[in-house]
């Protein structure tokens, strides 16, 4: 693979495999030692150095004789071959014609640099200008297996905490969060999918002191803590932002239907199918980017995230489209005549000019195209800008640049004020649809104008309007009006009282931000109208079943006018966005809008609804009313715990009863006249006020609310209360409503938008995996066909076919739900891990090219076409359960049939010759990734391939009729030309069933590569060093005990042994016997010399003394009687010395992973194909075993901990010295384990006894005169021996170590104390 060219020094941890003049080949050296490796890997980790192991390096001996600059990287010397051979063929010989090094080093770099540019795709990791980032790219690819198009964003310094601190490296990507550590032999990886965390947390260090952990919860409840993050907001930052994007890919991805709004006839059309979408998508309040356009560069992610949320903020402050962009934001002075100065803060965007002070007080929000004039004017101290609108209303802001800032401030306003010049064009226009203007003009209405001046308004009182009306006109004459209004205190107060009708439209669509729309776009409501006249879709016939359903009791909407009017405004928006198209309460929302607005006027204010305001409330799994009713119950928690518990309590379903309130914005639960007059705050100050309203309505009503024992009376106290609004408290003029919208606005106006966008962040995660979840459970319960599929196994299946859908962007973004032959692939991919191609070949299948190799790719298009049972190129989530199922649950003549019907491609029963061909190359494929059997397999293609050439030529010779294809369909047997192959069912049946590698395959084989259960999710994989070593130490010390304590049974008896043997001996005459009487009272005693070389080579720790023969005189006895006595005192003292240790407890159960050489290991997943699904193991060999793959973040827990001993560190520090301290034998010891007693376990080899050996022999050697003893004991005696000959005895040399447990068994050897 090519690099962009990096600066690297030539070190000896590389070695040259080949080389020349300009070029260099080198392999990563390796090393035997396990040491140095761990602390290779421990540096290489430390400063993220991991590399390939493979490379190719240009030298440049101008800059030094260890310089040079890396230009290619492998995995495989096969793989950098290609690379040096193109630079031996393209590059060298250039090179020598250039005498000049540094021209020589510039066209050498230059090539580089074309070739990777040429090579890779728009994007890539070796295009970004940072070194840093492109080496810890290449170490990312290296330790997890990626999908080629995943580009890594940024990394990260971080520590994963569980069980212990890994410090390592976080690498976060478009979609995926990774993490490495490898310390001291200790590696862990994780690898982990946005779309799985259910949520993010910012958390504090283990002290509690330092802010810089992140915690991340998985969608199966499993959590990940990662702390030493010295850029913890950046991080977070980062993750929150790509997790929104993956939660509206996952929505969209999950979707069961077509969008609603997308015509009928392009539903029908998959390849015509498709919805335009927004560069900028929102859920939950949660802005996050989905255009095509490439992704910054990696060196400045963390800024275009901050940019991002900068932008988020400032058009959510002050109601803006989401296209518009700070510019500028600067500190200034706010003055105008009549108001007292504000000091604040002003944005310059795009289009509009903003200010609002500290307090939040004084606001405006001024459209270029409003402004007539602008001018500097001299001040003292300062420069001020003074602005004039079209309506006279005159501005200074005050600022405080410097002059090169102030400059460009200039330019950049100068150049967006021309811009706009389309906009003042259509001014004119648009100031004629305003009311204000017309009342100012001596008019009663603006046209077009809503429903109320024919039909009226609900329950206004003529003189209360007057009086609002005046109040309104006077604020505007001094503070301007529509879009060039200052909005002060009083300004909030206007609205707050109540709205007049004939302003009430006019002033919804100014302070909900979509007077702006309709003002920069003129007519599109009507074009949109105009060109999808003749179309029909899902969501126009639900929008006719709701017209007559929409606010009944408002006259308009009995006539055909108002249902006319209605109808037009919900298609509008259909097609405007056919993803939500339409739902249920929007033709509420919509109904009291036509009320005051145009028609116009209300589409543009459903769209700021829709896609600002209150996002994802009327798609098609209201998300984000789920979500608000999630926050709502959050905050009931907070500021009416009391009522909460007792919902809790008696599990009442406060979400349900709400939900209504939410998605009607309280039009059809409180009278019309009361719920506009919500909606005036709602519009003012955003969603926030359906919150506050909801908790003043729980505070008011809390005494009965705590009455209620169930869902039905709640639903009773709420409908009384709402009936109850327009009753009076007391004997003033205040009603009820008056009483529920002041607790609203001021006993919970600490209830921010603030809050409200974060509770919304917390809480969306959840739920849109609370939806995905229902979906996969909706699917699976209604497939017509589920194959016998058992329930874990059709939720695996589903994840595979949404996983598809969510990783193919335009896939995700025409909300398709079925797939075609690519997404087929990737579906096969992960489901049958021999089946994954690389994005290449997918793009070769799809064009319908092939190199020349079988890539599989022919095989993948003959599946496709078999589980695509209707013909429309598309398969859907039942086709692959019954096209999977024909394969799972079949037997072994079924399945031969099924593979024989994919590869028979013109269905007449007969393979042709190319058939055959396409028969081998799809077996082949199937066991691409069976290295082991390798040749088992391609003997197995290859005889196949041979009976059936054989078949032909003898068809050919029999009369021309072909035996290998028998009869076809028409009961006809034809004849065949001599070249001709061709197979019968039947034949390719027997050809199968004559070798045993493929009746395995189709028996057991093939099913069992399938992967139909989901794998477990988290693995770790550690390798630790010192895991190793204690429990290693641990099963030694629990086998010496073991035998230790046998040996002190076995002494025990000995010595009551010899005391009988002694107390017998005194009456014994002390005659010697002669040497032909000894031998008889060895056969007459059972002691033979075999005997007693036997016993002698048995280990005092298995059992009996070293001889194990009696003693023939007084002397030789009590001289044994003493030798037990210290040998006893020594093991007594093993024996305590072990119980310090805190070996007293058996260990559990080692599993053959854990008894490895390299220690204690938990298996770790391998991540691939960018999903986290790893590939199989080798199940279609015939001695295989199927299993699952596995999985991505699993940890095992060392059997073993630090902790656990009981050792102080001296008494720990001294035993580890004493294990490494010898190697001496004490094969007498430990070599034959004691009768009766456990075996030692497999794994502990007889070297690995040899540690414990040396600290058991140096406790024994502190005995003094034990040696002795035991040498007295080690041999037979005759009674006679004087006491010379025991002497003489004793002072024979200790016994050789035996080395091999084969010596134990040879007759031949002699123990050396025997005569």
């Amino acid at each position: 693979m090519w690099t962009n060219p990096t600066a690297v020094t030539i070190t000896a941890l590389w070695d040259d495999e080949r080389g020349n003049d300009y070029f260099v080949l080198q392999k990563a050296r390796q090393y035997e030692s396990k040491l140095l490796k761990n602390v290779i890997g421990t540096l290489q980790n430390v400063f993220d150095t991991r590399q390939h192991p493979y490379r190719i390096i240009f030298k440049t001996p101008a800059r030094g004789q260890d310089t040079g600059y890396l230009v290619a990287v492998g995995d495989t010397l096969k793989e950098i071959e290609v690379n040096w051979k193109w630079i031996d063929d393209n590059l060298t010989d250039e090179l020598r014609t250039l005498q000049d090094k540094d021209e020589r080093e510039n066209f050498a770099l230059t090539k580089f640099q074309a070739l990777v540019a040429e090579v890779t795709d728009r994007g890539s990791d070796e295009t970004v200008r940072d070194d840093k980032i492109r080496q810890a790219s290449r170490a990312w690819r290296k330790t997890f297996d990626v999908p080629e198009s995943e580009r890594l964003l940024n990394f990260y310094s971080a520590a994963f905490r569980k069980n212990g601190m890994q410090q390592g490296w976080m690498y976060i990507s478009e979609h995926f969060l990774a993490f490495y550590a490898f310390v001291l032999g200790t590696e862990t990886k994780l690898f982990l999918e946005f779309k799985d965390i259910v949520e993010i947390k910012r958390e504090k260090s283990k002290s509690g002191l330092i802010n810089d952990s992140i915690r991340l919860t998985l969608k199966d409840q499993q959590q990940m803590l990662f702390s030493n993050l010295f850029h913890r907001d950046e991080t977070y930052d980062l993750i929150e932002s790509l997790c929104g994007k993956a939660m509206q890919r996952l929505l969209k991805s999950s979707t069961t239907s077509p969008p609603p709004g997308q015509a009928i006839e392009s539903a029908k059309s998959p390849a015509a199918s498709g919805s335009p979408t927004n560069d900028v998508e929102k859920i939950a309040g949660i802005e996050v980017s989905l255009g095509s356009a490439p992704a910054p560069d990696v060196a400045h992610v963390p800024t275009a995230i901050k940019q991002q949320r900068r932008n988020a903020a400032f058009t959510n402050q002050f109601h803006l489209p989401a296209t518009e962009h700070v510019l500028f934001d600067f500190e200034t002075l706010f003055s105008m005549t009549g108001l007292p100065d504000s000091f604040g803060r002003a944005y310059l965007s795009e289009t509009f000019l903003c200010f609002q002070s500290e307090k939040a007080d004084v606001s405006f929000i001024l459209p270029l195209f409003a402004v007539k004039r602008v001018e500097r004017v001299a001040a003292k101290g300062d420069v001020q800008i003074a602005l004039e609108t079209w309506h006279a209303t005159k501005l200074t802001l005050a600022v405080f640049f410097d002059k090169p800032t102030f400059a460009r401030f200039c330019t950049v306003l100068r150049d967006n004020l021309k811009a706009q010049s389309s906009n003042v064009k259509n001014l004119g226009a648009f100031l004629g649809t305003c009311t204000t203007e017309a009342l100012l003009a001596g008019k009663k209405y603006a046209e077009p104008h809503g429903w109320e001046v024919q039909f009226g308004y609900p329950q206004a009182t003529k003189s209360k309007e007057r009086q609002k009306i005046k109040a309104w006109l006077t604020y505007s004459k001094e503070r301007g009006r529509h879009i060039s209004v200052v909005r002060t205190p009083m300004f909030t107060r206007l609205i707050q009282v109540g709205v007049p009708n004939r302003l009430r439209g006019e002033i919804w669509e100014l302070t909900s931000g979509a007077m702006f729309l309709r003002c920069t776009q003129p007519g599109y409501y009507a074009a949109l109208l105009r060109e999808n006249a003749s179309k029909t879709s899902f969501s126009i016939e639900e929008i006719e079943k709701d017209l007559n359903r929409s606010l009944p009791e408002y006259p308009a909407y009995q006539t055909e006018q108002g249902i006319d009017s209605l109808r037009r405004v919900l298609t509008a928006y259909s097609w405007k966005d056919p993803e939500l198209g339409y739902c249920q309460a929007m033709n509420l929302i919509v109904s009291a809008l036509l009320i005051y607005m145009s028609e116009e006027q209300a589409f543009w204010t459903l769209c700021v609804l829709c896609d600002r305001v209150i996002p994802g409330y009327y798609s098609t799994t209201m998300v984000g009313a789920q979500v608000d009713a999630q926050v709502f119950e959050s905050l009931i928690a907070k500021f009416l715990p009391t009522i909460h518990d007792h919902i809790r309590k008696l599990d009442i379903q406060l979400s349900v009863a709400c939900l209504s309130w939410f998605l009607s914005l309280f039009v059809n639960t409180m009278p019309l006249h009361h719920a506009f007059r919500v909606l005036d705050c709602f519009f003012l100050d955003g969603p926030k006020v359906l919150f506050q309203v909801g908790l003043a309505i729980l505070k008011i009503n809390a005494e009965e609310i705590l009455r209620v024992q169930d869902d039905g009376m709640l639903l009773h106290v709420f409908k009384t209360f709402f009936a109850s609004l327009d009753d009076p408290i007391g004997t003033g003029k205040a009603t009820v409503f008056d009483q529920l919208l002041f607790t609203a606005l001021r006993e919970f106006r600490m209830v921010s938008l603030d809050m409200i966008v974060e509770a919304r962040k917390q809480h969306q995660l959840k739920v849109v995996h609370g939806i995905e979840n229902y979906t996969k459970r909706s699917v699976i319960r209604n497939l017509k066909d589920p194959s016998k599929f058992k329930k874990p196994q059709l939720e695996w299946l589903w994840e595979c076919y949404t996983k598809v859908q969510f990783y193919d962007g335009d896939a995700a973004a025409s909300g398709q739900n079925t797939l075609d032959v690519a997404h087929f692939a990737r579906f096969l991919g992960f489901v049958a891990p021999w089946a994954r191609l690389a994005e290449h070949e997918t793009a070769k299948m799809v064009a319908g090219t092939r190199d020349g190799g079988a890539t599989g790719a022919h095989l993948v298009q003959l599946l496709f076409n078999a589980f695509d049972t209707n013909g429309d190129a598309r398969v859907g989530f039942q086709d692959l359960v019954t096209g999977l199922g024909q394969v799972v649950f079949a037997d072994l003549n079924a399945r031969m049939e099924w593979f024989f019907r994919v590869h028979d491609t013109d269905k007449d029963g007969i393979l042709s010759r190319d058939d055959l061909l396409r028969v081998s190359e799809s077996l082949l494929f199937i066991f691409r990734a069976e290295r082991a059997s390798e040749d088992s397999h391609l003997a197995a293609v290859s005889n196949f391939l041979h009976m059936a050439f054989q078949m032909a030529d003898g068809a050919a010779s029999d009369d021309g009729k072909s035996v290998a294809s028998g009869e076809n369909n028409n009961g006809a047997s034809p004849t065949a030309p001599t070249d001709a192959i061709a197979m019968s069912l039947p034949a390719f049946r027997a050809t199968i069933l004559t070798d045993q590698v493929l009746e395995f395959l189709f028996d057991t084989g093939l099913v069992a590569s399938l992967v139909l259960t989901a794998p477990a999710r988290d693995t770790i994989e550690e390798k630790s060093i010192l895991d190793s070593l204690w429990s290693g130490s641990k099963k030694l010390a629990k086998t010496l005990k073991e035998n230790v304590a046998e040996a002190q049974k076995r002494s025990a008896k000995m010595v009551k042994d010899m005391e009988e043997r002694r107390a017998a001996s005194r009456k014994a005459s002390v005659l010697v016997k002669p040497d032909d009487e000894n031998e008889e009272d060895d056969e007459d005693g059972g002691f033979s010399e075999a005997d007693s070389t036997r016993s002698g080579r048995k280990s005092l720790l298995g059992g009996g003394s070293a001889g194990g023969s009696r003693p023939s005189s007084p002397t030789k006895a009590a001289a044994a009687a003493a030798a037990e006595s210290k040998h006893l005192t020594m093991l007594s003292e093993v024996d305590k010395f072990l119980d310090q240790l805190g070996f007293d407890e058996p260990a559990a159960p080692t599993t053959p992973a854990t008894a490895t050489a390299t220690g204690s290991t938990t298996a770790l997943a391998t991540p691939s194909e960018g999903d986290g699904t790893p590939l199989a193991g080798n199940p279609l060999a015939p001695t295989a075993t199927a299993t699952d793959p596995a999985p991505n973040l699993a940890r095992h827990e060392s059997s073993m901990s630090f902790g656990d001993l009981k050792a102080t560190p001296d008494k720990y520090n001294q035993f580890i010295q004493d294990i490494r301290s010898s190697n001496r034998d004490l094969s007498s010891l430990t070599d034959v384990s004691a009768p009766g007693a456990a075996a030692p376990e497999s794994s502990i080899s007889r070297s690995a006894l040899n540690p414990l050996k040396a600290v058991f022999r140096a406790r024994a050697a502190s005995t003094s005169g034990a040696s002795t003893a035991e040498k007295t004991l080690a041999a037979p005696v005759a009674p006679a021996a004087t006491a010379a000959a025991v002497e003489k005895e004793a002072a024979v040399p200790p016994p050789a170590p035996i080395e091999e447990e084969d010596d134990l068994q040879s007759p031949a050897m002699e123990h050396p104390l025997l005569p």
